[in-house]
């Protein structure tokens, strides 16, 4: 089974990976580790600033298809898998079910101050760009509209209002209207 899940920053991705991976191993005995692999781990990694990949990203496109080809065939090597990044719903073509998460800018804001130590202003600053630096990069690069995601996501849920617990009972629903669980 593949479960991609996309949605811009802030949004839960990472957060409902991991929990949904967890739920599927305990209530159904799936080994289904979910594959997490980020712009900010690759910075990191680099011995830069987020900022100043997505700047380098943007000048050359082979750090989105190298980032991209590294996770396709990590999911390739995978009986399951569950796919945590921002172009998962459109790269993982034979994914099983594609989940885009959403809400709205404060609650992203919100998150990211809890989460990074950002102020609200720099939060949402962070968030504006990011949202218009990759939108303008996935364009250019792989002619796909992040901006669409009803053109290829069966479930889109707004993070905002449901809480971790109420996205995953409804994957868990559509699974088993597939007839993917029991």
């Amino acid at each position: 089974m593949k479960i991609a899940i996309s949605g811009y920053v802030g949004t839960g991705k990472t957060t409902l990976a991991k929990a949904l991976s967890q739920h599927l191993r305990e209530k159904y005995g799936l080994e289904i580790e979910p594959v997490i692999t980020t712009f900010k781990e690759l910075a990191k990694k680099k011995g830069m600033t987020l900022e100043e990949f997505q700047l380098l990203a943007k000048q050359d496109p082979n750090i989105d298809k190298e980032f991209d080809k590294a996770l396709l065939e990590k999911v390739s090597q995978r009986e399951h898998s569950i796919v945590a990044t921002w172009l998962a719903i459109w790269l993982i073509k034979d994914a099983d079910i594609k989940v885009f998460l959403t809400t709205n800018l404060e609650e992203r804001v919100r998150r990211l101050i809890e989460r990074d130590g950002m102020t609200e202003e720099q939060a949402r600053e962070h968030i504006l760009l990011r949202d218009k630096q990759n939108q303008e990069r996935y364009l250019k690069v792989y002619g796909i509209d992040i901006s669409k995601p009803l053109d290829v996501a069966n479930l889109v849920l707004d993070t905002g209002y449901y809480s971790v617990e109420e996205e995953i009972q409804l994957i868990e629903q559509s699974l088993k209207q597939k007839k993917l669980l029991k």
